[in-house]
């Protein structure tokens, strides 16, 4: 049986949006609440297009010292879905977005991704009869084809020609 959470949470994330902008507009009248929503995704568009360029230098650089770069993929994914969360309409996604942009957040979202992805592994591991801290060896078959094969591209120095 499938879980219940993510149709509660279809339903229910835009009656909180609605919500939102009921409150916010009698708060702040109908233009203050567009230009909310306007400068919002405004921001999200601004950061989507920082992101890209600054998730792969970040990228870049840790894989250039050496480091895990999972740090530096998950931290620009959580950019890039910031900005989406800010570019759509509405101050619970909005909200959500701000909070994704937190180093704090972001770090515990991170550990927490990282635990779960190790779990998984570990009862992948054990489901497919493997000891814990057991090497995947992947065997395979292969033959030659005789003739000659002359590449159509320049080798592009990860290949042998």
């Amino acid at each position: 049986m499938l879980p219940m959470w993510p149709l509660i949470a279809l339903v229910a994330l835009p009656v909180i949006e609605i919500a939102l902008f009921v409150l916010v507009g009698g708060q702040v009248g109908v233009w203050g609440t567009l230009g909310l929503v306007l400068l919002a995704g405004l921001g999200g568009i601004v950061i989507l297009r920082r992101s890209g360029g600054q998730a792969l230098a970040e990228l870049r650089r840790a894989m250039e010292r050496g480091q895990d770069p999972a740090p530096a993929l998950v931290q620009g994914a959580m950019r890039l879905m910031a900005a989406g969360l800010l570019i759509v309409p509405g101050f619970f996604s909005d909200l959500m977005g701000l909070l994704l942009l937190l180093p704090p957040v972001q770090r515990l979202i991170f550990r927490r991704l990282r635990s779960q992805i190790a779990a998984a592994a570990l009862r992948a591991g054990r489901a497919h009869g493997q000891p814990r801290d057991s090497a995947v060896v992947i065997e395979t078959e292969w033959e030659e084809i005789p003739g000659e094969v002359k590449p159509t591209h320049q080798p592009s120095g990860w290949t042998r020609h």
